[in-house]
């Protein structure tokens, strides 16, 4: 149940860190990785990244028109960018904490179904 809620679900791309600077400035996190093991068996899993770095931007994703088919039985690692550039311009973490919320990794970036013989 908790895998399942994991990947129907967006996640952050900012959290608050656990360590203060000596000033007590909140830092931030940022999702720089997603590690995907695919099992060896009669599944295909499937890889749609799609990311909103900012609530001004556009919905991100990598410039392929089908989803990424992912071989079995591999570790696969997804790097996201540490910042995004749209067609003008570059897309920052926002200022404000409320704006961060609207920070997401949309829900669909992996998913699987039974593999066709």
């Amino acid at each position: 149940d908790d895998g399942q809620k994991l990947v129907r679900s967006d996640m952050p791309l900012y959290t608050p860190c656990s360590c203060r600077l000596n000033s007590g400035t909140r830092v931030w996190a940022q999702l720089m990785r997603a590690i995907i093991v695919t099992p060896n068996g009669p599944i295909q899993c499937v890889l749609r990244p799609q990311v909103v770095p900012n609530p001004t931007s556009p919905t991100f994703f990598p410039s392929y028109s089908q989803p990424l088919m992912l071989t079995e039985d591999a570790i696969w690692i997804l790097r996201f960018p540490f910042i995004y550039h749209g067609d003008e311009e570059p897309y920052y973490r926002p200022k404000d904490e409320e704006d961060i919320n609207q920070c997401l990794v949309l829900r669909g970036l992996f998913s699987w179904s039974d593999k066709l013989s």
